[in-house]
């Protein structure tokens, strides 16, 4: 049985990719050798057009990272990829509590370098928190829109979560408040 492989090549934004068998990837390699090459070569002659953007916000230095400024280590504990949420969430209701755990997790996934979280994690996460309903989650989450977004098919292994712009900040809000409580 052939490995599987990928090529991801990304050129000025453009990006081509190829993904299979590895003697099906090789094989189409060599038959976009020539159209491969002259594209990193017109890439290199090419000057880049400049866009001045101005931002309300400094730009993060490059030695600067962001799980460092903001990390919150009395309420989650970020190894790698691995994330434990080490307090009890608040939520009035069951579905809040399990949207709170999402939101935190998702947030603290996204410090470690992920943004896709599968949606099988994070009905675990719920279950060891003890937010998860089991009939209601997959609703329960879709409801929150606004903070969550929601891919691929019900019931799908590869359904995934991430986080939106209010998500991000919505979470952030739940950490500080948690941070505060714990001081």
């Amino acid at each position: 049985m052939s490995e599987q492989a990928r090529i991801l090549l990304t050129v000025r934004g453009n990006t081509f990719e190829i993904s299979g068998p590895e003697t099906f990837v090789t094989a189409q390699i060599e038959a976009f050798r020539d159209t491969i090459k002259k594209t990193f070569e017109d890439a290199a002659t090419t000057p880049i057009p400049t866009l001045h953007v101005e931002s309300a916000h400094p730009p993060i230095a490059p030695h600067q990272n962001p799980a460092e400024k903001k990390s919150y280590p009395k309420i989650l504990h970020i190894d790698g990829e691995k994330v434990q949420i080490l307090k009890s969430l608040d939520g009035t209701t069951k579905s809040k509590k399990a949207v709170n755990t999402c939101l935190v997790y998702l947030w603290a996934k996204r410090q470690s370098g992920v943004d896709k979280v599968p949606f099988t994690e994070l009905r675990d996460v719920c279950e060891q928190h003890g937010c998860l309903d089991p009939a209601n989650f997959s609703t329960t989450l879709k409801k929150a829109i606004a903070w969550i977004v929601v891919d691929g098919t019900k019931g799908s292994p590869a359904q995934t979560c991430t986080l939106t712009v209010p998500g991000v900040e919505k979470a952030e809000g739940i950490l500080k408040d948690l941070d505060g409580a714990a001081a």
